[in-house]
């Protein structure tokens, strides 16, 4: 028939049929396109059907989270959401999902002037009743935020603004704490002070048992916003594994040592991590503003973990390379880095919902005096305190913290003498 190109188009396939038709597809050198199943989530989506190449996500076989269309909108409708990182892999995602609920506003606030354009730009050929506005500010800057707050009185915070690169905030922990721990105390405060119907945090599965300073200053940011509870805001956090084809993940670094012929680095021929598809991602949030009521921390079933390993044989597939002739290289786990993830703590008890996908985690002990101990947190950091001192404290307030201590690298991959010194984020 002269087929050039091959659109899957199946609300309900298989990962073993999309593996099939992948391999079809390779062998008589065709294109091969899917719809995104997120395309099947509303009845009458607002944005124009997008179409893209099969990506990873589709070969894992995730099953995707159903959303009621008619719910979302009769909730959304008509409110006015902001977003933070609106122009991450997650608040970017996020947001084109909202879009279709209809809410009145959708303010979408970034640090990254490309991201924000990038976000924008797509909606500006849309016309709809929702206004997109898009504001170029750092969480951590509270006037600036705050002008935000005043000019538009959100109904509902999405806090997705956050570092999230482990090894990088191990040696740059200053600006982890600044921006994941200052960043949501600001947001928190001023949503509560400016009657915010509800807040939701963008928290981490790294935030359990945390070895890392990334999942320190993420469960520090769960601990201080579930103490802000009990009045007109509710406080949620929405706990995620790792997102598939997110800026900087292990995915699109696979590709490009694929492409550029090169050994794969991979920690640990044992390494496992839970894996998410950014559309699950999103239904999370959505669902958990639906169904939170207060100072709760809502986590998907993320099924099986997935060996690190397992996944570059699968991506060497999707590249129509056979696995066999893939050269992985064992680097060893990087400063911060756990050999497998968890997803609950003992202190922590599972509840179910009315979604089998969707569990609370309610925290039985309380969080103490979490304000008190984040101001001490944030005046040593601004008093220049040492890596040493920061971390004595963080353990003070998270006892289940076990810090990683620099021993012989900085960074994988760059050719560099030990770090004489750690302090105040020097190499």
């Amino acid at each position: 028939q002269n087929v050039r190109s091959v659109i899957i188009a199946l609300s309900k396939i298989s990962r073993e049929e999309i593996q099939q038709i992948v391999k079809t597809c390779q062998q008589f050198h065709l294109e091969c396109r899917i719809v995104p199943q997120t395309s099947y989530l509303w009845s009458s989506p607002t944005l124009p059907l997008e179409l893209r190449e099969v990506d990873i996500s589709d070969l894992l076989g995730r099953e995707i989270i159903r959303i009621d269309g008619k719910e979302m909108q009769e909730y959304f409708g008509d409110k006015k959401i902001l977003i933070t990182g609106a122009g991450g892999s997650i608040g970017s995602e996020f947001v084109k999902m909202l879009f279709q609920a209809h809410p009145r506003e959708l303010l979408l606030v970034d640090n990254c002037e490309h991201n924000l354009y990038e976000i924008q730009q797509g909606f500006a050929e849309h016309l709809a009743d929702t206004k997109v506005i898009g504001y170029l500010c750092d969480v951590t800057h509270r006037q600036e935020l705050e002008k935000i707050f005043k000019r538009h009185r959100p109904d509902i915070v999405y806090h997705a603004a956050a570092y999230k690169h482990v090894p990088t905030l191990e040696y740059y922990y200053t600006q982890g704490i600044y921006n994941n721990i200052l960043g949501t105390k600001i947001a928190a405060d001023l949503a509560l002070e400016y009657h915010v119907g509800c807040f939701v945090l963008i928290s981490s599965d790294k935030a359990i048992r945390p070895t890392s300073m990334m999942g320190a200053t993420k469960r520090v940011a769960e601990l201080y916003t579930q103490s802000l509870g009990g009045g007109a805001t509710r406080f949620i956090s929405v706990r995620f594994g790792n997102v598939l084809n997110s800026k900087g993940s292990v995915v699109p670094l696979f590709k490009k040592q694929f492409e550029a012929g090169i050994a794969l680095t991979v920690t640990d021929p044992e390494a496992t991590r839970y894996f998410m598809d950014v559309s699950e991602a999103v239904c999370l949030i959505l669902q958990a503003t639906l169904l939170g009521s207060d100072s709760e921390i809502f986590v998907l079933d993320m099924g099986k973990p997935i060996k690190i390993i397992d996944l570059a044989q699968a991506i060497a597939q999707l590249m129509g390379i056979s696995s066999d002739k893939v050269p992985i290289k064992f680097i060893g786990l990087r400063p911060g880095e756990k050999l497998k993830e968890e997803i609950q703590l003992e202190s922590e008890q599972a509840i179910p919902t009315r979604h089998k996908k969707i569990k609370i985690w309610r925290t039985v002990n309380g969080s103490g005096s979490i304000g008190k101990a984040v101001e001490e947190l944030l005046g040593l950091v601004n008093q220049g305190a040492l890596r040493e001192e920061v971390i004595q404290r963080l353990k003070q307030m998270i006892p289940e913290y076990q810090p990683w201590f620099p021993q012989e690298t900085v960074c994988v991959g760059i050719k560099q003498e030990p770090p004489v010194s750690v302090e105040n984020n020097a190499f």
